[in-house]
């Protein structure tokens, strides 16, 4: 049955009022896209996109669109410690072995995790790296590590290189020196940037990582640490992993939320980084 004259007219009411006020979530997201170091990105805000991203075969029965959130919904099955592998969304980007690279993105947990913790204490949670790569092509690995903190925070946030470090790097696992604690808030948002640099060396990259969370600005976790990268030749991948290695599991469901992923490629220089990070620093 077609629409009515007053539906229709609704119908695009609400269209119009969503082009003229975007949610407050997408506006960075939507500032990104139209910078000139913009690459490339997805909001994860439909199944569609969530479904071309999928590691294995489409549909993804364990990633979905949650429409309360406006974002990727992640669901670790019943008994189940990790995202299953076909599930992880991973999207690629242009290959880069020169100039820099900043990525960024959203993600948000419920208290599912902290009941869990014992168990789930550290999860690999979102990987850079390399598509043609060795061992999966693994080389930024970031943490969540439930173990360290109670509830109401989810977790504090850690970082893993896959090969070694310089001075100022100390250790790669957890990658040191780590400049301030970040923990994100059970259901609350939280956003991450990750800055790489190439150096003159082949696998080399002086790697910078920002975060923040509701009512929180810009926390620095690591200030130009060069690493050199084991298992890569170039990165052009991004993985919403939620994976740990950890002992077999028995309890419920645990809820994440993940949007807004981002890539910008060649930034001019570190005013014009924090610029662009700046802008997202106040997370709605």
């Amino acid at each position: 049955m077609g629409q009515t004259q007053s539906n229709r007219q609704t119908v695009d009411q609400m269209v119009l009022f969503r082009a003229e006020n975007p949610p407050v979530a997408s506006s960075y997201f939507d500032w990104l896209q139209a910078q000139s170091e913009h690459e490339k990105s997805v909001s994860f805000r439909t199944q569609t996109e969530i479904d071309n991203n999928t590691h294995g075969s489409p549909p993804n029965n364990d990633v979905s669109y949650d429409a309360t959130e406006d974002a990727a919904k992640v669901t670790i099955p019943t008994n189940t410690e990790s995202l299953p592998l076909a599930s992880q969304v991973r999207p690629e980007f242009t290959d880069k072995s020169s100039g820099n690279l900043l990525i960024t993105w959203d993600g948000k947990w419920d208290a599912s995790f902290q009941d869990e913790r014992d168990i789930v204490h550290t999860q690999k949670t979102f990987q850079v790296g390399d598509t043609g790569g060795s061992s999966g092509g693994r080389a930024w690995e970031t943490r969540m590590r439930f173990g360290q903190v109670s509830s109401p925070s989810a977790a504090n946030v850690d970082v893993r290189v896959m090969g070694s470090v310089s001075s100022p790097g100390t250790a790669i696992d957890p990658l040191a020196p780590q400049d301030n604690t970040f923990t994100p808030q059970e259901n609350e948002w939280a956003r991450f940037w990750v800055y790489m640099e190439h150096d003159s060396g082949g696998n080399e990259w002086t790697c910078s990582m920002w975060c923040a969370r509701e009512g929180v600005g810009k926390t620095q976790l690591f200030d130009a640490i060069p690493c050199d990268f084991n298992l890569i030749s170039k990165l052009n991948w991004f993985w919403f992993e939620y994976n740990t290695s950890q002992e077999p599991r028995v309890g419920g469901e645990m809820i994440a939320w993940f949007r807004n992923w981002a890539v910008l490629f060649d930034i001019s220089n570190d005013t014009r980084l924090q610029a662009i990070i700046d802008q997202g620093a106040t997370v709605p």
